[in-house]
């Protein structure tokens, strides 16, 4: 090896054959394929004549050498990925180098922001969602949580993958106190209902009216209206009446005299023959006329006269007693 650098500093200094320098050094790496000496000439060779390509195949090399430190192997993988977009404008080719380093060096801001950017520009959007994953493990509070937010939304608008959406969302919900949880709430409770997964929707609306709830004052309107779809919820998609119901049962708790919940409550304990739940809620109400008009409205829509006469007679006797 001595000998061949001896060739070569001849062929360099004195003869000034660029091709005969260039292959014995190629010589030199054939038997000591980590010559970091002739790794190091070479590559300056390289340079000085703009053979990039060749410059790019042989610092490739050096950074796959099994016995080369992070950082030197770190040094290399930046100066390929920066020959690629620099020299040619190929930054698909940048992609490989780049990733490797981002696995060496995570916390590299400057070779993460490259390859966010080109995966973007690139829209390869699964790959830009695992990178931002391995920024998440990093991070921690806020950060973090920005991190896992960007994913979601990348998964469900850009990927159209729900459910890894939803499971990015629960991963941020777990980690998140329940009081700065509202965002991220609302958000499965879009993805749930889009899925049409009812029942996890459902437990997610209930976790939003109980947030609201802590409030102080209470949102009411806001309130109101989720559990207006909640209801809805549990009595159409569901087939849950006595979950409806109290669902609705809770618009009164805040607006007592909510009207639709107040016909809907009707509706739903007629049709589960809850009668004597009907009558706990006008009882409660204070609305002993309006429980008399109520049944007699519930009798004129059944069908069969031993179904509507204990309602007749019900209704005859709660008149009576008024």
């Amino acid at each position: 090896v001595a000998r061949l650098f001896e060739v070569a500093e001849i062929y360099r200094d004195r003869l000034k054959l660029d091709v005969m320098v260039i292959n014995t050094y190629h010589a030199i790496l054939k038997l000591d394929s980590e010559n970091r000496r002739a790794g190091d000439e070479l590559a300056a060779k390289f340079r000085a004549l703009s053979r990039w390509n060749d410059l790019i195949a042989l610092l490739t090399k050096r950074a796959e050498a099994p016995n080369l430190g992070d950082a030197e192997r770190v040094v290399l993988l930046r100066e390929v990925a920066d020959l690629w977009t620099e020299r040619f404008g190929n930054f698909a080719n940048a992609i490989k180098p780049l990733e490797k380093l981002v696995e060496l060096a995570p916390e590299d801001g400057d070779a993460v922001a490259r390859l966010e950017e080109i995966y973007t520009k690139r829209r390869q959007w699964r790959q830009l969602v695992d990178l931002l994953g391995k920024q998440a493990r990093v991070l921690d509070g806020d950060a973090r949580r920005a991190k896992h937010v960007e994913m979601a939304r990348l998964a469900a608008e850009r990927l159209g993958d729900m459910r890894l959406a939803i499971e990015i969302y629960n991963r941020i919900l777990a980690e998140t106190a329940p009081a700065d949880a509202g965002d991220t709430l609302a958000a499965l409770a879009g993805l749930y209902e889009r899925e049409k997964r009812h029942l996890a929707y459902a437990e997610i609306a209930h976790r939003q009216v109980a947030a609201l709830r802590e409030k102080q004052p209470v949102p009411v309107k806001e309130a109101i209206a989720l559990l207006e779809k909640l209801g809805t919820v549990y009595a159409e998609r569901l087939a849950a009446p006595q979950q409806a119901a109290a669902a609705w049962q809770q618009i009164l708790e805040l607006e007592p005299n909510h009207g639709k919940a107040l016909r809907t409550l009707r509706e739903l304990y007629a049709l589960a023959g809850d009668f004597a739940g009907l009558e706990a809620l006008y009882a409660k109400l204070g609305q002993g006329e309006e429980l008399v008009e109520a049944l007699l409205a519930i009798a004129d829509r059944m069908d069969g006269k031993d179904k509507r006469l204990p309602l007749v007679q019900r209704a005859a006797e709660l008149a009576q007693e008024r």
